[in-house]
């Protein structure tokens, strides 16, 4: 709008003066730029670009299916070994941490009917840190041996969305949870529940047409964060088998660098 000569909303007034300015402080290409209309309508949620889309989570989302905690050991019916997520899991995985999620044994139906998908969001149902929440990617599964489900304490919910636009709510919802709002959806004191239907229904979301949600999915790059939580752990490994062999003397440091250059 600011290139095009429109009208610019005053709540943008300042943010508009500065970048008349310095034309090239957005720092975004091009082909990017392109992408942003020329002007704002109003929303709910105030002035918004035009072509975007205001509302309620449960537009751009459904409420998927309960998870399951399964069995200690494997049991006649619980056959398959899964790591089930629960909602600190959740928590360290989209924070760029491996979790350490537990192994619990479930039947094949369970595990067949639970399967995640790209763009499902797990949402921590209950405790003090109910309302955290993670954005399922397929490149997590190269994370764990075995296949990954949810524990029967987190919440589910399905994209209606693309993929790109499926990651912009998830980021609102984070924001959603750091501002304090996802907090005002807990029912009881003692031991917190999440609301999802009143998440659902009442959360209200701003979501860009999917070229625009395409360009900022590359600005996050979720899939380069991945990558580099398996590299992390293959130098982890490393380290913790070097370690104990140079401090025994078993290695010497020349020793150490030869494995390094062939493990690199």
């Amino acid at each position: 709008a600011l290139r095009a000569g429109n009208p610019i909303p005053e709540k943008f007034a300042k943010h508009a003066a500065h970048y008349r300015d310095n034309p090239d402080a957005l720092g975004l290409p091009e082909d990017i730029l392109r992408l942003f209309p020329t002007r704002f309508v109003d929303s709910e949620l105030g002035p918004i670009p035009e072509g975007w889309e205001v509302g309620p989570l449960g537009t751009f989302f459904t409420l998927g299916l309960g998870g399951v905690w399964g069995q200690d050991h494997r049991t006649e019916r619980a056959t398959l070994a899964v790591r089930c997520l629960r909602g600190i899991d959740c928590h360290n995985l989209a924070e760029g941490q491996i979790p350490e999620a537990p192994i619990r044994w479930v039947s094949r139906r369970q595990a067949a009917n639970r399967q995640l998908t790209d763009g499902t969001i797990l949402i921590e149902g209950s405790g003090s840190f109910c309302g955290r929440s993670l954005i399922w990617l397929s490149y997590y599964n190269d994370l764990f041996q075995e296949p990954v489900l949810y524990s029967n304490f987190c919440k589910r919910i399905d994209p209606q969305c693309s993929m790109p636009q499926a990651i912009i709510c998830w980021m609102q919802l984070r924001q959603a949870y750091q501002d304090g709002i996802l907090q005002t959806f807990r029912t009881g004191t003692a031991f917190p529940n999440l609301d999802i239907q009143g998440i659902l229904q009442n959360l209200l979301l701003i979501v860009p047409p999917i070229p625009v949600a395409q360009g900022f999915e590359q600005v996050f790059a979720l899939t380069r964060r991945v990558e580099l939580m398996i590299q992390s752990r293959h130098l982890a490994a490393l380290r913790d088998t070097l370690l104990p062999k140079l401090i025994s003397g078993e290695l010497r440091v020349p020793d150490v660098e030869r494995i390094l250059e062939g493990a690199g």
